[in-house]
């Protein structure tokens, strides 16, 4: 859970960084749950959610910083 915390950390400050909002809060949720396991506050299915909305919102960035750049994402 450690590493899990740690890169969801790392996410936040850099997804703050270059002012993509939804998906800093949703490291900010990830590092939370990772947080919340650790402690056996919280579910696999709970930190597996949170992950997920990671995902989802680099999916959204990505293709952002695509159609911004001209550069086809895949």
């Amino acid at each position: 859970w450690a590493t899990l915390k740690r890169d969801a950390h790392s996410l936040k400050g850099s997804s703050g960084y270059v002012a993509a909002s939804p998906l800093r809060e949703a490291a900010i949720a990830l590092e939370g749950m990772a947080d919340q396991s650790a402690s056996g506050a919280a579910s696999q299915q709970d930190v597996l959610a949170a992950l997920l909305r990671v995902e989802e919102e680099m999916a959204r960035v990505v293709a952002a910083i695509g159609a911004a750049t001209g550069d086809a994402t895949p």
